[in-house]
């Protein structure tokens, strides 16, 4: 027999069967006025979908008639569960809501949000107790989430992280409740650079131009690492259809800003020429006309980057890179129609950035994590060169 929630002999649906007034409206839709506070607290209902959003207002018994039905409480501090107390400050406004499936509990969902309307905390969960937790900082980042499991009938396949049985005293099996995967994030600013939870730590690294290029996974037990290179782009998830295999991406290029406009214009078609090895040696642009708009060539070592060239009409640019012994690029040279614009030597975290004009080398500066910290003219002048220097 299915368990059933009849809300109509409730304390609060004896009280509050009637709707307040409401008028469907879009800002309605968003959930902007069921944020309201609402005194006396009373319980507003709502037909709504499977997302859980208010779509109109309506009583109690028309909204459980409906496929989804959605019920919304303002509750006071003292009555937030003790399992969400340690997420809870004095002041926050919170939230109780349910959505509910042909009139049974789909899933009960927590929110706080703080004085300055902020959502600080999130919480949703099946009646069986799957779901998550998700709680967040004072600038809306998310700091820490959790992810639960819901006990499953031993008979049937168990995921990963399902609890398990096992007997008790009198030969009944009980359910042994697996505890759940809990995620904490790190930041800079408003950079992600770090998770981890109890199996694994990650690292996120930028390019200077604030696009993500590498996640480092590092497995806690075996110290063993994973390294995934960004951006991930549709032609790595293309086949060649010859061997099967992945077309392989150049994906240091993208991290060169010389580069970048002609990477996010792709054209309106691009033709590819791969190796035997499936890497990308050439990329063939062609315009809505079917005219070529430019040709990106790409020189493998191995399976690292040495060159990638562009050559338009009268836009001939390459970039070169050197790497060390353990495949960091710790160099990157750009040149424009053959003439030398720009050098970068990279160290740990560390880009000495120097520009050129006419080959000759007129300004110099330091980056640290993506920031830059110096600036240097090299011009030759009757006065000292200036250099500017950004206190940490």
């Amino acid at each position: 027999m299915k368990k059933r929630y009849y809300i109509l002999f409730s304390v609060f649906s004896v009280l509050f069967l009637s709707p307040v007034r409401f008028e469907p409206t879009d800002e309605a839709a968003t959930g902007e006025d069921i944020n309201e506070a609402v005194s006396p607290s009373v319980t507003l209902w709502y037909v709504s979908n499977e997302m859980g959003q208010a779509l109109r207002n309506a009583y109690s018994f028309t909204a459980l008639r409906e496929k989804y039905a959605l019920s919304v409480m303002t509750v006071a501090g003292a009555f937030v569960p003790d399992e969400f107390r340690a997420d809870y400050d004095a002041g926050w406004k919170t939230e109780c809501r349910s959505l509910y499936e042909d009139g049974e509990l789909l899933r009960t969902q927590w929110v706080f949000i703080d004085e300055n309307g902020v959502t600080r905390f999130v919480s949703a969960k099946s009646p069986e107790g799957a779901g998550f937790t998700e709680s967040y900082n004072e600038r809306g980042l998310l700091m820490r989430e959790s992810r639960f499991d819901a006990p499953v009938d031993a008979s049937v396949a168990a995921p990963v992280a399902a609890p398990t049985e096992e007997g008790n005293e009198e030969g009944e099996p009980a359910v042994t409740e697996v505890p759940p995967l809990v995620i904490t994030y790190s930041y800079r600013e408003d950079f992600l650079t770090g998770a981890q939870s109890d199996e694994w730590a990650d690292v996120y690294r930028y390019a200077r131009n604030n696009q993500i290029r590498v996640i480092e996974r590092t497995y806690l037990e075996t110290k063993a690492q994973t390294r995934v290179t960004l951006p991930r782009t549709i032609k790595d998830l293309s086949f060649n259809e010859t061997n099967g295999a992945f077309f392989v991406s150049p994906v240091t290029s993208y991290s060169s800003a010389f580069l970048q406009d002609v990477l996010l214009n792709t054209g309106t078609n691009t033709v590819y020429t791969l190796d035997d090895k499936g890497r990308i040696l050439t990329e063939t642009r062609h315009d809505a006309e079917g005219e070529i708009s430019g040709t990106l060539t790409n020189v493998w070592d191995e399976n690292r980057i040495r060159s990638v060239v562009w050559e338009s009409e009268g836009d001939t640019r390459r970039v070169d890179y050197a790497f060390d012994e353990d495949g960091e690029r710790v160099n990157e040279k750009n040149y424009r129609n053959g003439t030398l614009e720009r050098e970068v030597v990279v160290s740990g975290g560390e880009e000495i950035e120097t520009l050129f004009l006419r080959g000759e080398a007129v300004l110099r500066a330091v980056w640290q994590d993506g920031r830059k910290i110096e600036e240097k003219s090299l011009r030759v002048t009757e006065h000292a060169p200036v250099s500017r220097r950004r206190s940490s």
